[in-house]
């Protein structure tokens, strides 16, 4: 802000130049990079110099800055106008027109930065009553359309839905021009509430069908095909649509009549030609193959009914040879089960054998076992005699041990008391007492 009122003050009271006004805000800029006037006010020293672009760049970040100031718009727009640059000057002022009409409709009547382009009927349509605006908007759309500029066309649609909300040309138009750029979900929402406007219009139906074709959803497409129809039994895209559908399905007989349908409408159709084409070439391929299917299936049927010959031929084979075989397996069995007879009376007479010696060997062991046991008895009262021998004798030691401490006792009192009859004698009392002294 200081950069900017220095400049005021430069430019007027002193009525220094533009360059020199551009090189104190650069310097400003230089300082704070930020600083929203020194761009703005850079941008229009720049435009007074006539150096537009670089002056619509400065505009561009002041507009960064402070997007809420229309006057930057503004500025940008005079400067593409002073350039003949209709179409973006055109941008910028629809912005500024729209969010603020009372201030800039008048702006731009009178300000002679628009006098170069004022005669085209872009620039027309931002000052015409609605009814004529939206007539030249839509011509203007229709325009991009043709450029393929759709996303400028949804622009303008915007703005003519912004006059008036319900006009269901601009709302059918922008519905397709979102189709178009492959905006898929945004052109529905668009379309059916077109046809809460205008339920008889075939053409937006079409549309819905394409839309959900897009979005694989193939029932509400041919729903919405089958009401264009209902409309229109003669639209052909309608047609075409559900020929679509049904390709898509590989039901390629429904899809070929629907093409051909298509094309009896209107003869020089393509896309339903050109579809026609591959759907019957796809009809060729899949009748040759039903064709070498039903041989092979009649092949493989005459193959069955041999096999089915043979098997039974097999079949009485084999059960001649079961028979025989019964037979010989009857004759077998009646051997081994004369055999196996033998065989148990065998089986049974070694049993009782080994019966019989297992019954002598246990006879044995308990003899042994008797045996066993009596010695061990015999040991046992060995054992309980040499045990209360060895009880006596621990006793007698006992009692003689018991006998020599009772002794040694009676000596080491005795001894004691020779020792206390000593110590009483008078000589013996003397003799300590020098013996201490000495000591």
């Amino acid at each position: 802000s200081q950069a900017f009122y220095l400049w005021l003050f430069l430019t007027n009271q002193l009525g220094l130049l533009y360059e020199q006004a551009i090189t104190i805000f650069d310097k400003a800029i230089k300082l704070n990079p930020d600083l929203y006037e020194a761009w703005f006010n850079r941008g229009l020293a720049l435009r007074n110099l006539s150096k537009y672009q670089e002056s619509i760049k400065s505009y561009l970040k002041a507009l960064t800055l402070e997007s809420d100031d229309l006057d930057i718009s503004y500025e940008i727009a005079c400067c593409y106008a002073l350039q003949r640059k209709v179409q973006k000057s055109v941008v910028y002022l629809r912005k500024v027109i729209s969010l603020s009409p009372e201030i800039y409709i008048e702006k731009v009547l009178t300000d002679s930065d628009f006098d170069l382009i004022r005669e085209y009927s872009s620039f027309k349509v931002l000052i015409n009553s609605d009814s004529n605006k939206i007539d030249d908007l839509y011509y203007e759309a229709t325009s991009m359309i043709t450029h393929r500029n759709y996303l400028q066309a949804i622009t303008i649609y915007n703005e003519i839905l912004n006059i008036k909300s319900d006009h269901v040309k601009a709302l059918i138009g922008k519905g397709s021009a979102l189709f178009t750029i492959k905006s898929y979900h945004d052109a529905l929402q668009i379309l059916k509430y077109v046809t809460t406007l205008d339920s008889e219009n075939f053409n937006v139906w079409n549309m819905l069908g394409s839309i959900y074709f897009q979005l694989i959803d193939y029932d509400q497409a041919f729903t919405c095909y089958s009401k264009a129809l209902g409309i229109n039994p003669d639209s052909y895209e309608a047609l075409y649509g559900k020929g679509e559908i049904f390709n898509r399905k590989k039901i390629y007989l429904e899809a070929a009549r629907c093409y051909e349908q298509s094309i009896f409408i209107n003869g020089l159709y393509e896309p339903a030609i050109r579809r026609l084409n591959e759907v019957n070439e796809i009809l060729k391929i899949e009748r040759k193959k039903h064709i070498e299917k039903e041989a092979k299936q009649r092949l493989e049927e005459l193959k069955q009914v041999e096999l089915e010959r043979e098997y039974r031929e097999e079949a009485k084979l084999r059960e001649l040879e079961n028979q025989r075989l019964a037979l010989e397996k009857a004759k077998l069995e009646e051997a081994t089960a004369a055999a196996k007879l033998r065989e148990l009376e065998n089986q049974r007479l070694a049993l009782e054998k080994v019966k019989l010696e297992k019954a002598e060997k246990e006879a044995k062991l308990r003899e042994l076992e008797n045996q066993r046991l009596a010695l061990e008895k015999v040991k046992l009262e060995k054992a309980e005699k040499e045990a209360k021998r060895k009880k006596l004798e621990n006793q007698r030691l006992a009692s003689e041990k018991a006998k020599l401490e009772l002794e040694k006792k009676k000596q080491i009192e005795d001894e004691r008391n020779r020792r206390e009859k000593r110590n009483q004698d008078p000589v013996t009392k003397i003799f300590n007492f020098v013996k201490r002294l000495f000591s």
